[in-house]
């Protein structure tokens, strides 16, 4: 995979490539180099707490590669919030038409589900800061 950073963003090559006058269609790999694409390589991405941290990818820049490093950062207590605030809409997004058609039909099972997303929602609202 190829790439070039354009205003801080890693931009990839793809089936065309725009060159001065006009585009590449299908580059190849020393066609890509030779209109500023590097090679792409990836670290391993590290895992964490999305309730708590963040990735976010910053890129180092070699003559032939484009290294793509994922740095963690705390979340603040806005972006926390709204990262609950998300987990908590797709907990009131389970509760389909079709599932408070059963809950209303007593169907087997609509209690109890409908119990576990409260739950989940009264758990995720306490997190709040």
């Amino acid at each position: 995979m190829f790439g070039k950073i354009i205003d801080e963003k890693l931009i990839f090559a793809g089936e065309k490539i725009p060159i001065q006058n006009g585009w590449i269609t299908k580059p190849s790999e020393e066609e890509l180099r030779a209109n500023g694409y590097k090679e792409i390589v990836y670290t391993e991405r590290p895992e964490y707490d999305d309730e708590e941290e963040k990735i976010v990818e910053e890129y180092n820049e070699t003559e032939t590669q484009i290294i793509v490093i994922y740095t963690k950062y705390s979340l603040t207590v806005e972006e926390h919030n709204q990262v609950i605030q998300y987990k908590i809409i797709e907990e009131e997004n389970k509760m389909t038409p079709r599932r408070q058609r059963e809950l209303d039909l007593k169907k087997e099972g609509a209690l109890e589900f409908a119990q576990t997303i409260e739950n989940n929602i009264i758990a995720l609202r306490r997190k709040f800061r």
